[in-house]
């Protein structure tokens, strides 16, 4: 038992020299790195003395680790700048469809009314989807041209949004008296 006693005890002391050389460690480096960065107009001697020359691996590393992180972050900045505007666009679209705006909006074809009997074209307009408003000229034309459908605010065949309005310009007999 006392051979363990003893190797836990040897444990015990080897981790707390470790820890204690790898915070010398991380005090030096960082001592190094703020030297350099303070610079100055001996530096390269003192450099030299500290033996940073012989080693120019570690010297890079020194210095390329704060940009590193600086560029890290950068691009996480950017990432997140990325991921707020593609939400956004998301958010937007969503909201365009649940709307039915016209992007959504279901889209039907104009049916051909012209020259047709009022009656027969408000049934076609009305089947497509399509709301109709009928406005009433009186004139003086051919009888057989009364009632019939003359103008259209939508030509047929263009597409136009379900539950739209179209116009339906129809002739009808002038009042006599």
């Amino acid at each position: 038992m006392e051979t363990a006693k003893r190797v836990e005890k040897l444990r015990k002391k080897y981790e707390r020299e470790l820890a204690a050389s790898e915070s010398q460690r991380i005090a030096y480096h960082q001592a190094v790195v703020d030297l350099l960065q303070r610079g100055g107009p001996d530096l390269r001697n003192l450099a030299e003395e500290l033996g940073l020359l012989a080693e120019p691996v570690q010297q890079e590393i020194l210095i390329a680790s704060k940009p590193r992180r600086r560029r890290r972050r950068r691009l996480a900045q950017a990432a997140a700048g990325l991921a707020a505007v593609l939400l956004l666009c998301a958010l937007t679209l969503g909201a365009l469809r649940v709307a039915q705006a016209p992007p959504f909006a279901p889209m039907v074809r104009v049916p051909r009314v012209m020259n047709m009997p009022e009656a027969i074209a408000v049934r076609r307009l009305r089947a497509a989807g399509l709301n109709v408003r009928v406005i009433l000229y009186r004139r003086s034309i051919p009888t057989r041209l009364f009632h019939r459908v003359l103008g259209v605010s939508h030509p047929a065949g263009t597409r136009a949004s379900k539950d739209s309005t179209v116009t339906l310009y129809v002739v009808v007999q002038p009042k006599r008296g």
